[in-house]
């Protein structure tokens, strides 16, 4: 996963899609915390995780999804157009 943005992204976009994945990774893991805290305390542990194991599971079909190899589609040919003497 460290190299992913090298791989996705072009040069000189790399630096930033790592800033905004690690401050997302910040934000989301705190955020995650205090809900699952909550929910821990109301629901259990039980149905939470059987939760959380489906979140993983559609998270692995969207990357999946998104980064699949396309072929590249060949570009239209285009006729030929004759250029007159002189031009």
């Amino acid at each position: 996963m460290i190299t992913l943005s090298s791989d996705v992204f072009g040069r000189n976009e790399v630096a930033t899609a790592n800033g905004l994945t690690g401050m997302a990774a910040w934000t989301a893991s705190t955020l995650f915390a205090l809900v699952v805290g909550a929910l821990a305390d109301t629901l259990g542990f039980s149905p939470l995780f059987a939760a959380l194991s489906v979140f993983d599971i559609l998270g692995a079909i969207v990357i999946w999804t998104v980064l699949q190899n396309r072929p590249a589609t060949p570009p239209a040919e285009q006729p030929l157009q004759p250029v007159a003497a002189g031009n």
